[in-house]
């Protein structure tokens, strides 16, 4: 569904979040001279600092935070805000401090968290430094979320950030819902290669291949050993790379389609093919 969204710079976003959070009755102290505007395709996110609040619960000795403006301009938008700050909350009770930033502040369509200071994931694909350590840390978040019954839904690798003290923070969360593991977990390898340029403008790169191929390994091993893993329809499939190339199909057809491309089932083949090589240059020589 397509959705407007209004031209402002990072002083006027955050005028109008403080003139929200005024409604509230609440008294926040923001750094108006700082702000800096993260890209969002949906809507509004800023990075700035906390000058006061007596109910600020950040963890760290730094004071940046992120502040999330829900676009009302969205249809249903208060219950994706809505969504947001319960999953949030469910994520906590789950995972704790680990994975998540502290949320110090939610009014209706706005949330202030904690600032992560890192690198996320899509740009550590895209600069070749995506480690082993960060992928096995994501395989095991992302193993633990499919147990609890719950998908990313927006599975991309640019909500994942690799902090400084390398660990995985997961920050954006209006779209987890109960879920198809399955397709999520597609969706999510898809990210790896549907970048620009990427496999939907026929260009194949080894590296992000290989990092998505090692990602699948690592949960794969995770179910293995789980006593659940005998639910998983995938296991009975004899081709390993095969079954999860169809299921990356399927994803490829969403995002061609969504996206208005004009790409050949012919053209379709041939990247199934290039997949199918990374999988077997892969169990040859696991390099990276």
């Amino acid at each position: 569904m397509k959705h407007e969204k209004i031209p402002m710079n990072c002083f006027e976003i955050l005028k109008k979040i403080l003139s929200e959070i005024k409604l509230t009755g609440k008294n926040i102290q923001l750094n108006q001279e700082i702000c800096i505007q993260f890209y969002s395709k949906k809507h509004f996110v800023i990075k700035t600092e906390l000058l006061s609040f007596e109910n600020s619960i950040i963890s760290g000795s730094s004071n940046e935070i992120v502040i999330k403006l829900f676009n009302n301009k969205i249809l249903n938008y208060l219950n994706r805000w809505n969504n947001e700050i319960n999953k949030h909350r469910k994520l906590k009770s789950l995972f704790g401090n680990k994975n998540l930033p502290n949320l110090i502040f939610s009014c209706p369509g706005i949330a202030i968290y904690e600032f992560i200071p890192g690198e996320n994931y899509f740009d550590l694909l895209m600069t070749q430094k995506l480690s082993n350590k960060s992928l096995d840390l994501l395989a095991v978040y992302t193993f633990k979320l499919y147990e609890q019954g719950l998908v990313f839904g927006d599975a991309r690798l640019g909500n994942i950030i690799f902090s400084k003290s390398h660990n995985m923070f997961l920050v954006d969360y209006e779209e987890i819902h109960e879920g198809n593991k399955i397709t999520d977990l597609s969706n999510l390898m898809v990210s790896f290669i549907d970048n620009y340029p990427g496999i939907l403008e026929r260009s194949y790169n080894g590296y992000n291949l290989n990092r998505m191929i090692y990602f699948l390994r690592s949960y794969h091993l995770l179910e293995i050993g789980s006593n659940s893993h005998n639910s998983s329809n995938h296991e009975i499939i004899e081709d390993f790379a095969d079954f999860w190339i169809k299921q990356m199909e399927n994803s490829l057809k969403i995002v061609i389609e969504r996206r208005s491309l004009k790409i050949s089932n012919n053209e379709i083949e041939e990247m199934k093919k290039e997949i199918k090589k990374a999988f077997s240059q892969y169990n040859s020589n696991p390099k990276y």
